[in-house]
């Protein structure tokens, strides 16, 4: 299981390859690395809510916002990758 500082480190890498590398898919893999992570902790941590998630460490960006930059990412994402629209839709948001 990633630690916070890990999940953390992946979605500050995952805004620079889409934002600033113009890496969206190569973003978003890296996003949903961080996604994962996040669902593993709050699985064993028995968090429900995103809430939760950003109360427990000092992030870079707020969870709620990198969520949703996801969930639109992973959308313009699909657009041009079969491989993304596939996986998109089998991400579960929780929030």
């Amino acid at each position: 299981m990633l630690s916070y500082a890990e999940i953390d480190e992946k979605i500050q890498v995952g805004y620079a390859k889409i934002y600033e590398k113009s890496d969206l898919v190569g973003g978003c893999d890296v996003w949903l690395e961080a996604w994962e992570g996040i669902n593993l902790s709050m699985n064993a941590e028995g968090l429900a809510t995103i809430d939760e998630v950003e109360n427990l460490y000092d992030w870079q960006q707020f969870i709620f916002n990198f969520v949703q930059d996801l969930a639109t990412e992973l959308w313009n994402a699909s657009i041009d990758d079969k491989t993304v629209r596939n996986l998109s839709r089998d991400v579960g948001m929780r929030s």
